[in-house]
């Protein structure tokens, strides 16, 4: 399985450094210590990039936030044996891998992958699953994520900043 992710990692072309996104959950805005401490043992070094609060329209009681913790590491074979294992093995879940540009993601499974592109035609041109009927094929969006909200910019990855997006 780690030759698969690595060999359509290879193809998307990652630029010299690669950045690893995970994510924790919590029920306050703020960064707790870890309700999965696995994450940090596999991406020690990333930091907490901004908090994403899950449904705003939930009870401020009952509301979960997702804490997103960045890292680079340079591009080269098995830099991330240690995260798709543990993904694999339902260890960790939300983990985004791409450039620091951010000109695709991929998003690692137990079980495979979805590779997300700025254009459908994109993600015809480098679509790599031949087998038919397979259920998790290559992703496809229009950059955006957070119900229709443009991404958030990386320009600097390395903040520690917490970034809580607007909730209407």
């Amino acid at each position: 399985m780690l030759d698969r992710h690595y060999t359509a990692l290879a193809e998307l072309d990652p630029d010299p450094e690669l950045l690893v996104i995970t994510a924790d959950w919590t029920d306050t805005p703020a960064p707790t210590p870890p309700k999965w401490p696995r994450r940090s043992e596999v991406a020690p070094l990333a930091q907490h990039w901004q908090t994403l609060i899950e449904d705003p329209d939930d009870d401020p009681d009952f509301r979960i936030y997702t804490q997103l913790y960045a890292e680079t590491r340079p591009w080269r074979p098995r830099i991330i044996d240690a995260i798709l294992r543990a993904v694999a093995d339902d260890e960790i879940y939300s983990v985004i891998l791409c450039p620091p540009d951010l000109r695709w993601l991929y998003h690692p499974y137990d079980g495979g992958a979805d590779v997300i592109l700025p254009t459908r035609a994109d993600a015809m041109l480098s679509r790599t699953d031949t087998e038919p009927g397979c259920p998790h094929t290559h992703q496809v969006s229009k950059g955006r994520m957070n119900h229709g909200q443009p991404m958030p910019s990386l320009l600097d990855h390395r903040s520690s900043s917490a970034v809580r997006p607007d909730t209407k």
